[in-house]
């Protein structure tokens, strides 16, 4: 046992905290600029990407629902699902035929199954546009007064004085109610308008054996009497509106001749007043009976209207006289209702008094 080899002793190596330095902490992270854009770049084009397609599937949700309710959009406004779309409406007047009168210097549009009626009175023009409808056409009273339909009348007579639109229509206004239609009858106050640009005066008419918008106007040298009457049954008031937006004003090749007529016709009139015979004759008949003419003692004159006829050569003045004793004459003495007037003709280009009616 004393034999035994011991194991060698090895002494530790001693360790120098210095020999060896520990690692440095990793340094800060510093982005380029560069990269700085390129996040930006990313996000921004995601979420256009994203917008567009939420866009889409919005718009896609509401053509599905127009397809479905056939709804029609308004100056292509996309409605909210609150918001009431009212669909747009055709023109129904588009298809309708057009009245146009040269004489009366107007026109408008009426519908199928309107019967047009005229009747002239002196120097006035009265045209009728009526429509009878079912209920009173299946009883056979077409020719009594309309009960179930509509009528637009116009009366035009031609201006020859100042004429007061609100005065006109005033005068009508008081007229219908001084008519006992009952008390369910109604007049409006006298309004201010337009019809086709040109101003108006106008009121309406409520259960006064029927309903009635009555318009008052001047244009081309005529005075216009424009009445809507219809029915309280049916779409007649909406007809009525309908038909009278159509209305337009017309002018004449004839307005420059008219002028010139009436104005031989004023200086005619003017010399049989104060017995200028010379100057009647010069610009009326060089024949006429200067004694018949004085014998009538006429000392001041009106004219009350012209009209032109369809021979561009022929033209009536129509004429209200008053004599010494102060009796108006107005009516031709040899009729029951025909007006006084003077025929004007032009020969070879010159207007000239030719002949009284008065005398007839």
């Amino acid at each position: 046992m004393e034999n035994q080899t011991q194991p060698p002793t090895i002494n530790p190596v001693p360790q120098n905290p210095q020999a060896i330095p520990p690692a440095p902490p990793p340094a800060p992270y510093k982005p380029t600029l560069l990269l700085i854009f390129l996040i930006i770049f990313v996000v921004i084009a995601v979420a256009s990407v994203g917008y567009l397609a939420w866009q889409n599937q919005q718009l896609t949700r509401l053509l599905a629902g127009k397809n479905q309710t056939n709804t029609a959009y308004i100056d292509g406004i996309i409605p909210t699902p609150n918001q009431k779309v009212i669909p747009t409406k055709a023109d129904e007047t588009a298809a309708w035929k057009i009245y146009t009168d040269t004489t009366n210097k107007f026109s408008l549009k009426y519908p199928e199954g309107v019967k047009i009626t005229k009747q002239s009175t002196g120097p006035s023009n009265t045209i009728k546009f009526t429509l009878i409808g079912p209920t009173q056409m299946a009883s056979g009273r077409t020719e009594t007064e309309l009960t179930d339909g509509y009528q637009v009348t116009i009366i035009t007579s031609p201006l020859v004085q100042a004429y007061d639109l609100t005065a006109a229509a005033e005068k009508g206004r008081r007229g219908t109610l001084n008519v006992d239609y009952g008390p369910a009858c109604k007049v409006s106050p006298v309004t201010s308008g337009t019809i086709d640009g040109i101003a108006t005066a106008e009121y309406m008419t409520t259960n006064c054996l029927g309903n009635a918008r009555v318009i008052e106007a001047i244009a081309n040298g005529l005075a216009y009497e424009i009445t809507g009457g219809y029915s309280a049954e049916g779409d007649y008031a909406n007809k009525i509106d309908q038909i009278l937006s159509t209305f337009k004003f017309t002018n004449s090749a004839t307005d420059v001749t008219d002028m010139d007529a009436l104005t031989v016709a004023k200086k005619y009139l003017d010399a049989y007043v104060v017995g200028d015979w010379a100057m009647a004759k010069e610009n009326g008949d060089p024949q006429m009976d200067e004694r018949i003419a004085a014998g009538y003692g006429f000392t001041k004159y009106e004219i009350t209207g012209s009209k032109a006829e369809p021979d561009p050569n022929q033209y009536h003045v129509y004429v209200k006289f008053t004599d010494k004793k102060g009796q108006v004459w107005d009516i031709a003495p040899h009729t029951q209702s025909d007006p006084l007037q003077v025929l004007m003709m032009k020969n070879n280009g010159v207007w000239k008094a030719v002949t009284w009616y008065f005398y007839e």
